[in-house]
């Protein structure tokens, strides 16, 4: 009878943790494949079953960036400045967000704040944003979709699809 308990406990508490990685690997997939709202939704059914990575946070401001949801994507890349070794992409990619909706003080204020990172790939493309944005009088550069700022920032991660594998990071 105890094994018994033991063996419906753990089936119990095997489902969610095997829903996390089945929503945030099928997300994966659907954004290598373009899908950027079936990627969205992917992360986010991950989310609702309780995974909780930095690298799930990135991967949703980035799909959600993708689909031209930046309020929804600003909420998720707001959160990663939290962390440590994370909060310099997350403020270079609030700045792009900025740049998107047309708020050049935001958008110098986080290319700003991601200058002071470890990663001289990001530390130069804020610089550049913020010379090209003085260059321009105030106006700022616009953006598409698929950024370069976007694709070289999957480069600082190891990654040519600009997604995060949970195993990857903390």
């Amino acid at each position: 009878p105890l094994l018994s308990v033991i063996s419906a406990i753990t089936l119990l508490a095997s489902p969610p943790a095997f829903a996390e990685k089945s929503h945030f690997q099928s997300g994966i997939s659907a954004f290598k494949e373009g899908n950027f709202n079936v990627a969205c939704q992917h992360f986010n059914r991950a989310y609702q079953s309780g995974l909780r990575k930095s690298s799930l946070l990135y991967n949703l401001g980035v799909c959600h960036y993708k689909t031209g949801k930046y309020q929804e994507s600003k909420k998720w890349f707001e959160q990663l400045t939290k962390v440590d070794s994370l909060a310099q992409v997350a403020h270079y990619n609030l700045g792009l967000i900025a740049q998107k909706e047309a708020k050049p003080e935001a958008a110098n204020h986080h290319f700003r704040l991601s200058q002071k990172g470890n990663n001289s790939t990001i530390t130069t493309l804020a610089t550049r944003n913020l010379d090209a944005n003085q260059k321009d009088g105030g106006q700022l550069p616009q953006t598409g979709s698929g950024s370069k700022g976007f694709t070289l920032l999957n480069l600082t991660f190891g990654y040519d699809d600009n997604i995060v594998d949970p195993a990857a990071t903390a």
